[in-house]
């Protein structure tokens, strides 16, 4: 269930980021431009829950929150993670299991506040 639940977090953020409307949003373009009618509700549920995950990776501790945005959001391997930061691969990897863990809690936490 933890592996299941970390592909899932770290899938949906790379959907994210990969995203026409993710890429919109930092070019300044208009959500609104987007016609809401060609998204279905699942889209728009998936489009939620990607929000959250980001927003659940910015109240990461800080080095937790760099080390996942190199691995997850720009794809560097633990090597070029390790060359950049200078730290020990056993020690990312902790830091990276640490909060994939803590982002998966509190999406949980989030989704079970919505399905009630």
């Amino acid at each position: 269930m933890k592996a299941y639940a970390t592909t899932i977090t770290r899938n949906l953020c790379l959907d994210l980021l990969r995203s026409a409307a993710y890429k919109a949003s930092r070019t300044g373009i208009s959500a609104s431009e987007t016609s809401i009618s060609e998204i279905s509700t699942e889209r728009i549920d998936h489009k939620d829950s990607l929000h959250l995950i980001v927003k659940l990776v910015e109240t990461l501790p800080e080095r937790q929150k760099e080390l996942f945005k190199m691995r997850y959001f720009n794809e560097l391997s633990l090597e070029e993670i390790r060359q950049l930061t200078g730290l020990n691969p056993v020690n990312i990897r902790v830091q990276l299991s640490r909060a994939l863990k803590n982002i998966k809690e509190q999406f949980e936490k989030q989704q079970g506040y919505e399905k009630k």
